[in-house]
């Protein structure tokens, strides 16, 4: 058991000084003089120290890292001592009513060596009075950055301590006795006590200690030199939401003294317990899935924490790595770079079947096996040499090899040297670690490595999975598990959200797939910039050769805001582009596959892809004519070798461009420019660049939310004449727009303005609102009409509508308008003076006029 503190344990250090005196006289030397010096080994120096006001209202009062010295003391024998910094009235020595409550001014200190999950620890203590306690030894905490929790958290930590003459107090995460009616504690409410007899704790030094194994946690206290259970036969437990955590000593009493703290870790001998169990009898024919099983009817283990396959469900495999698998699947976490060792051991070597993986998933209680893209990877060896290798993995310019889809694709190769064909156990090592795989098998002592030509690799694809064991003959055996997790790289941590593809000319040829690193690299501030693999600097406004690729693999989106800050090499060349509606695999030459925008020149713009310029039709780019915009910035001398931004918004069909060099957001094109239609359903945002040295960052996308408006109850449809053609469904937002005082007015957008407005003429340029909330028989209808000009009316006002049809079609409805200074008009189906219904067609629009005696002018007096 590791001794921490001192006392009369503690351990020294001693730094020998040599003090050497050489002084000759008459030819004579003195002989050497050593002196020894004991030097103190500082305790506080392997903890953490942490505070809390009030540990029962983390919320308010959060236990924040403070500074050791201001709350703790240490002597030069190793003993700890609780200052009185930030102890009230009710918790320091001059109050003799206090007794062991857990709650305020609580001072921590946390052992920062490691978490631990079983163990034994325990530590002496000192009160400072007599009858009373404030000395508590815990376990099961947890830290998030500069906050710890407490014993008052949801499962959280737990303290344990003594307090007046015998009395010990426990409070925290735990499940008391079974035989205890009472549930599982898991935020601290409830502070268990009782007494221990033939106790008293005094002011001399006492000794807890808690021991934490298998679910299980047994409380004691020393009595003379006897431990006693605090409760006896009576057992506490945790559940499986315990995962372990840092262990600490806590006080709010001044003058509390500790010494002798001791902890032994009790190592986990049942491993079988940390994996879960899944089975598939045909990798390829049960879709790249595993369900789950009783792996103890797959797997046994022994004493010797040695796992065994059974025969249950195997066959005489050679190297399969499809039939009648038994995967055991590591359930502690999902790690990403690491370093695996595991010793196996084949029951027939030439046949072997012993598995060993990385980057397993699990989705709905199903392991997904390797044979999915991007499902984990796996590794055996059989035979006299042969290596096999199945799974989702980079090699040389290929960024992500998969056996998806495919038939039997297995990576074999033999290692030179190499003899597998003994029954005795070897060791598979895998290290996953800044963007490499490398594979290692030992074997008599001598490690071979494996595919070390080929350069295994994974790429910002690449987010982790289970490590897993599996195995398809049976007498297949594995020991000695150890994993060991490297720190999560910073590296790439924004180019991880993207993925990269490669064109050498879009003009003539897709996107491909390719290593994020092989055309990027990114800086520690996040800034992502083009390497000059396969271009250089010189490309300007060119959308087609060389072009690398970023699709932001976070969400494909539809309406949104992207800003982005841009920074180009050379002053007057720019190839940084920015796109929406991607596809991967597709370039904006593609029909609907994407749009993007790059700053060219001095001070142009240029637009390049699928979209609906100036209210003319939705552009279908093709090779034979592909869609390129160029725009002059009037605000914009030169895009320089400065951060300048750039801005997208697509919303309800419309289209916005805007860049900022100066601090002010300008527009590329007059606003309403352009806009999508109904074949547009959104997709990835990326990034492209076809020039060295040119960076991107603060890359920010948000999806877009349209504004309640009394426009949300209608549904436009338009049509360029209804003597032409019958309406189509269009964007509302193309051709209306409402203010918050609901007022709805008709965009300029396929229509005259001024005096070459549309005057009562009901065939031209019609944007229709239907009414969507249901259908009218009978019904009185009232709505206010303004005109935008004097003597110039074209609203009109319908019912017995129907989507796609027009009022001269049949039965097709009937609309009403003003026009001139007193003119009422109406078309339509009706039935005028008892006569007989209309039926309009194209050939007899059915048209009446009528003149208001009453009015004089339409403009004067509005209309309602």
């Amino acid at each position: 058991m590791e001794n921490i503190l001192g006392g009369t344990e503690m351990k020294r250090k001693i730094i020998s000084i040599m003090l050497s005196i050489a002084i000759v006289i008459t030819g004579i030397q003195l002989p050497v003089i050593k002196k020894a010096v004991l030097a103190k080994e500082n305790v506080l120096n392997k903890f953490d120290a942490y505070y809390t006001a009030h540990s029962d209202n983390v919320k308010d009062y959060p236990a924040k890292k403070v500074i050791k010295s201001d709350y703790w003391e240490e002597d030069g024998a190793g003993v700890i001592t609780r200052t009185a910094k930030d102890t009230t009235t009710e918790t320091n020595s001059q109050n003799p009513n206090y007794d062991g409550n857990p709650y305020p001014d609580m001072a921590m200190l946390y052992y920062n060596i490691k978490q631990y999950k079983d163990f034994t620890v325990e530590v002496e203590y000192k009160n400072p009075n007599k009858g009373r306690g404030a000395a508590w030894l815990g376990f099961g905490g947890k830290v998030t950055g500069d906050t710890a929790n407490t014993w008052c958290t949801e499962n959280g930590a737990t303290i344990f301590g003594t307090s007046g003459e015998k009395t010990v107090k426990l409070i925290g995460t735990y499940i008391p006795w079974q035989k205890s009616n009472k549930g599982a504690k898991t935020d601290g409410s409830t502070l268990w006590d009782t007494d221990i007899s033939g106790a008293d704790w005094g002011t001399e030094w006492n000794a807890v200690k808690i021991i934490v194994k298998d679910g299980v946690i047994n409380f004691y206290t020393k009595v003379g030199s006897e431990w006693k259970a605090a409760w006896g036969d009576d057992k506490f437990y945790y559940g499986d939401w315990y995962k372990g955590g840092y262990i600490f000593l806590a006080s709010n009493n001044a003058g509390t003294q500790f010494r002798n703290f001791k902890i032994e870790e009790i190592k986990d001998t049942n491993i079988l317990k940390n994996f879960n169990g899944y089975y598939t009898e045909d990798t390829k024919g049960n879709s790249s899935v595993a369900d789950v099983v009783s792996k103890e009817k797959y797997w046994t283990e022994d004493e010797n924490g040695i796992l065994t396959r059974t025969s249950k469900n195997t066959t005489a495999n050679v190297g399969d790595a499809y039939k009648n698998m038994a995967y055991l699947f590591y359930n502690v976490k999902e790690y990403e770079e690491f370093s695996l060792e595991v010793d196996y051991k084949n029951a027939d070597p030439k046949k072997g079947g012993a598995w060993v993986g990385f980057d397993g998933k699990i989705e709905d209680d199903v392991a997904k096996t390797w044979f999915g893209d991007g499902q984990g990877t796996m590794i055996a060896a059989n035979g006299k040499n042969e290596v096999n290798l199945v799974g989702t993995f980079g090699n040389g310019d290929k960024p992500k090899i998969t056996t998806y889809n495919t038939t039997k694709r297995v990576w074999k190769t033999e290692v030179e040297g190499a003899d597998w064909t003994k029954a005795e156990w070897k060791t598979i090592k895998i290290e996953v670690k800044k963007g490499k795989i490398n594979f290692q098998i030992k074997n008599n002592g001598k490690w071979y490595t494996v595919y070390e030509k080929e350069e295994l690799l994974y790429d910002t694809w690449y987010d982790g999975g289970y490590i897993f064991l599996a195995s398809n003959h049976a007498g297949t055996q594995f020991k000695n598990f150890k994993l060991t997790e490297y720190k999560e790289s910073e590296e790439f941590r924004e180019l991880k959200k993207f993925e990269s593809y490669y064109a050498e000319d879009i003009y003539n040829a897709e996107p491909v797939p390719a290593f994020t690193k092989d055309y990027w690299t990114e800086n520690q501030d996040g800034i992502i910039t083009r390497k000059t693999k396969d271009v250089g600097t010189e490309n300007d406004g060119n959308p087609y050769p060389n072009m690398a690729l970023l699709y932001y693999n976070v969400s494909q989106y539809k309406d949104f805001t992207l800003e982005v800050e841009i920074k180009n090499p050379i002053k007057g060349k720019a190839s940084a582009w920015v796109g929406f509606d991607g596809t991967k695999g597709k370039s904006w030459l593609t029909s609907c596959n994407g749009t993007m925008i790059s700053a060219i020149g001095e001070s142009a713009v240029k637009l390049v892809g699928s979209f609906d310029a100036y209210g003319m039709n939705p552009f279908r780019s093709s090779k034979s004519k592909p869609v390129i915009w160029d725009y002059w910035m009037d605000d914009v001398k030169n895009w320089g070798t400065d951060w300048y931004k750039v801005k997208i918004q697509v919303l309800d069909g419309e289209i916005k461009f805007f860049y900022n060099t100066s601090g002010k957001w300008m527009s590329a094109w007059p606003e309403e420019s352009f806009t999508y239609d109904e074949w547009y359903n959104g997709g990835y945002v990326f990034l492209a660049c076809n020039s060295g040295g040119t960076s991107f960052r603060n890359f920010k996308v948000t999806n877009a939310t349209t504004k309640k408006s009394v426009l949300d109850k209608f549904e436009t449809w338009y049509t360029v004449g209804c003597d032409k053609e019958k309406p189509k469904k269009v964007f509302t937002s193309h051709y209306w727009e409402a203010d918050e005082n609901g007022v709805i007015t008709r965009k300029g957008r396929d229509v005259k303005k001024g005096e070459d407005a549309n005057d009562g003429n009901p065939y031209p340029n019609m944007a229709y609102l239907f009414y969507n909330t249901k259908k009218y028989k009978d019904f009185s209808l009232e709505v206010d009409i303004k005109s935008p000009t004097d003597k110039r009316s074209s609203a009109w006002v319908g019912y017995d509508g129907e989507k796609g049809k027009t009022w001269l079609n049949k039965l097709g409805g009937t609309m009403l308008s003003t026009q001139g200074d007193r003119v009422v008009k109406m078309v339509g189906s009706f039935d005028a003076y008892n006569h007989n219904k209309f039926r309009p067609s194209i050939k007899t629009p059915n048209i009446w006029d009528y003149w208001m005696e009453n009015v004089e002018n339409w403009a004067l007096i509005g209309i309602n």
